[in-house]
């Protein structure tokens, strides 16, 4: 009898997207809540982003605008800015101050310390080769590209949206959002070898 292969999430996971909302946040929340917590594994989310998110909740913006469908709707005390448009802008001021992969620099330790302390580490923006490089270093580390496709749109580098960064690199998960959750989670079982996933939860 072939012997299965057991269990075993890797200990840092990348995932990136070439476009905007594809459910990076989706495949974190379910890999945590139903995937690592039932197996008594603690998986932990580190958004490299957060140095720019931050500004934006101390504003007084809720998570629907920072994170959810409002990221893309002007703000009136963003001078009129969208919630994208602003954290792209303190994302380029901190990089002439600090250098192009200051992002990855903040984020380095934090993900180091989970790691350290036995967590899981998913980080679910990933836009820049500086984030890919970062998580590559990590042993037991994997690269997701997570994609769905938006009809008669082409995937395009957009480097002044840090989106399409990564098409040229190394990925050891493609997942398809192409359809429903259900496709999508028994993508996730099929790869990390568990049991088939229930699209329920």
């Amino acid at each position: 009898m072939q012997e299965v292969p057991l269990f075993r999430l890797p200990n840092v996971i990348g995932v990136y997207s070439p476009r905007p909302q594809s459910g990076k946040s989706t495949v974190a929340a379910y890999l945590r809540d139903h995937v690592a917590a039932p197996m008594g594994i603690t998986l932990v989310t580190i958004k490299i982003a957060d140095p720019i998110k931050q500004p934006l909740y101390a504003l007084g913006l809720t998570e629907e605008e920072v994170e959810g469908k409002l990221k893309d709707v002007p703000h009136t005390k963003l001078d009129g800015r969208t919630p994208r448009e602003e954290m792209i802008r303190l994302a380029r001021e901190g990089a002439e101050k600090l250098g192009a992969d200051w992002l990855a620099r903040r984020a380095e330790s934090r993900i180091a310390e989970a790691v350290a302390q036995g967590k899981v580490v998913i980080v679910d923006d990933i836009r820049r080769p500086s984030e890919y490089d970062l998580i590559r270093q990590f042993a037991g580390n994997e690269m997701w590209r997570l994609f769905r496709p938006k009809e008669g749109e082409a995937v395009v580098t957009d480097s002044a949206n840090y989106e399409g960064l990564l098409e040229d690199h190394v990925f050891d998960l493609r997942l398809q959002n192409t359809g429903t959750l259900a496709f999508l989670y028994a993508q996730l079982a099929s790869h990390l070898r568990v049991p088939r996933l229930d699209a329920s939860c």
